[in-house]
């Protein structure tokens, strides 16, 4: 299975992308870190970050135990979508 790919952020969308923005929050439904990566690589998560923190690490916070992220189902312009909010920045990936 092919892994969904970084499409935008929060921060990143134009003015005309605000309304699918609001829907694809308002629509979402919370899913685990498990579900979540089944459809998106965590390698690909570790390397956006810069972060050395994924699964196994003993240097620091694990990402599945970070409390301040949170994963998500929704649509985002009309098509399944899942996104992750880290630091209230929502992160899309289609």
């Amino acid at each position: 299975m092919n892994k969904k790919q970084l499409v935008t952020t929060c921060v990143s969308i134009t003015e005309e992308e605000i309304d699918n923005h609001q829907d694809m929050i308002s629509f979402a439904q919370e899913v685990t870190f498990g579900t979540f990566f089944k459809y998106v690589s965590l390698k690909d998560i570790c390397m956006e970050f810069g972060y050395k923190y994924g699964t196994h690490n003993k240097d620091g916070l694990l990402l599945k135990d970070d409390w301040s992220v949170r994963y998500y189902k929704s649509n985002w312009k009309g098509k399944l979508c899942y996104y992750m909010q880290h630091s209230h920045i929502e992160y899309i990936f289609q």
